[in-house]
């Protein structure tokens, strides 16, 4: 009986040894959610205004999904700058859903849209994905949403990841990335 109680012990030990680096950081990556997760709005922005984005899909995106933009500026495929305004139906991403002509200069952009991804320092398993959306006029930031991503297995150290569950978890979840009912509620003037 001795024997097999050592042998459970020793399996728990081994688990928890290999597994606590897994627990500790999602505890962090919780504490992160609650402090810096989400939308931070700083003022507020302008409806019918054109804005502008590094990436065509950013452009896309953020087109179809909040409303009053007049167009989102970006370069296309081949470099050239385009207007893209969604006409209101079809499925997101897909060219067809949206108009594209090349870009009228005389208009002008009011809103720079910047999204970015970073490893968070103390751990390979949280990344943090950052949308800032800047007023060109001042240079000050508008809004930013920031969204973190816990990943319970990581390449770095494999034979520890065996034993944590696999996937991805979300902050504020992706289903709100970000929650533009509430970003157009709370950002018009």
């Amino acid at each position: 009986m001795r024997r097999y109680v050592a042998i459970f012990l020793g399996v728990v030990a081994v688990y928890g040894l290999c597994t606590y680096d897994a627990y500790k950081t999602y505890y962090d990556y919780r504490q992160l959610c609650v402090r810096d997760g989400g939308l931070q709005l700083f003022q507020k922005v302008e409806r019918n205004v054109g804005w502008s984005a590094e990436d065509l899909n950013v452009a896309k995106g953020y087109q179809r999904l909040l409303k009053d933009l007049a167009f989102v500026r970006a370069p296309n495929a081949n470099g050239e700058m385009v207007d893209v305004t969604y006409k209101g139906v079809g499925v997101w991403g897909a060219d067809a859903s949206y108009n594209m002509p090349g870009a009228d200069f005389s208009k002008p952009v009011r809103y720079h849209i910047n999204v970015t991804t970073q490893q968070e320092k103390e751990s390979s398993r949280i990344h943090k994905g950052i949308v800032t959306v800047t007023d060109l006029k001042t240079g000050k930031v508008a809004y930013q949403w920031n969204q973190y991503s816990f990943y319970w297995r990581h390449t770095d150290q494999p034979i520890r990841s065996l034993l944590v569950p696999s996937g991805v978890i979300r902050c504020p979840r992706s289903d709100t990335l970000p929650n533009f009912n509430e970003i157009n509620a709370r950002t018009y003037k």
